[in-house]
């Protein structure tokens, strides 16, 4: 699991110095946020210590925003603080559950995401594109459409009076961009609008803690890409209580790559210090069965050569 065994003590003495001086339980996420991961934290949270506060290092494309929102609710009653760890990416439900927050943690390679809704594409299936696509789609159109008008409007007022000319620009206008205009599903508008009135009413619960006034109107409208990269210096803009990490908070992460990146260890909610408990029954079980085929080979080496049917022969 570990490249070396110093390696493993060393991150097992930085999980105790970090949850002593924070007086916090470690948890680690790495995955989509799922409903099945919703519940197995909550599984997980009975019977644990009485550490009052929680270090979540978290890393994630997205997922369910209802799960997010319950995920921050459960660590925000079940705990007196609230810490959220971003080395990598933590996009859409994963800024939303980053919202909860009392404190946000990031690296200079951790980034979050804006809080657009996503759409499945209906050219490309499985693809997904951001709701704001169609919303500044129209935007555009409406600038387009009152250039050309007034454009037109005062091309014909020389020609004739003011109400006809608007009249004939207003038929023109009407005739080149209504085929455009057609393409729009009005569905898919409600849906993106009521995504992203879903990601605002999550948002106003759960975030007041630690989110600037207007920050989350900019998470949902303002960034042009739902892939954009909102760094550290952009999240100081946005929360009151953004930092880098300590010393002994980015050494823990670069020994913690490994273990996060086994598969069994992905979409699951894992406290740190049940993680390092396996981790020990695991060296536990293969220093046994080294022990058993070291016996073994020991047994089968003392032997004399050629066997014990061979000297028997030969007496």
């Amino acid at each position: 699991m570990m490249s070396s065994p110093s390696e493993l003590a060393r991150l097992r003495e930085l999980a105790m110095t970090l949850a002593d001086q924070q007086q916090a339980d470690i948890l680690l996420y790495r995955g989509d946020i799922t409903r099945a991961a919703g519940h197995q934290l909550t599984s997980g949270r009975r019977g644990r210590s009485d550490r009052p506060n929680v270090l979540l290092i978290l890393s994630t494309f997205g997922g369910s925003a209802d799960t997010a929102y319950r995920l921050a609710r459960a660590l925000q009653h079940g705990y007196q603080r609230f810490i959220v760890y971003v080395d990598d990416y933590c996009k859409t439900a994963g800024t939303l559950l980053a919202l909860g927050a009392d404190e946000l943690v990031m690296s200079d390679f951790g980034e979050l995401g804006p809080l657009d809704a996503q759409l499945n594409t209906p050219v490309e299936l499985g693809k997904l594109s951001s709701g704001l696509t169609p919303v500044q789609a129209l935007g555009t159109l409406r600038a387009q459409v009152q250039t050309f008008f007034q454009y037109q409007f005062v091309q014909l007022r020389g020609q004739m009076t003011t109400q006809l000319a608007a009249e004939r620009a207003s038929v023109m206008a009407s005739g080149l961009f209504s085929p455009i205009y057609a393409q729009i599903d009005p569905m898919q508008l409600g849906e993106i609008d009521r995504g992203m009135d879903t990601s605002r009413k999550y948002g106003e619960r759960i975030g007041s803690a630690n989110l600037k006034d207007g920050a989350l109107e900019k998470l949902i409208t303002y960034y042009p890409s739902h892939d954009f990269a909102i760094d550290r210096d952009e999240a100081r803009e946005l929360f009151r209580r953004v930092r880098e990490p300590t010393a002994d908070e980015a050494e823990l992460l670069t020994y913690l790559e490994p273990l996060l990146a086994l598969p069994s260890n992905q979409a699951r909610f894992i406290y740190l210090d049940e993680l390092l408990s396996q981790a020990d029954v695991s060296e536990d079980e293969e220093d046994g069965d080294a022990g058993a085929a070291a016996t073994s080979g020991d047994a089968v080496g003392g032997q004399p050569e050629g066997g014990i049917g061979e000297t028997g022969e030969s007496s």
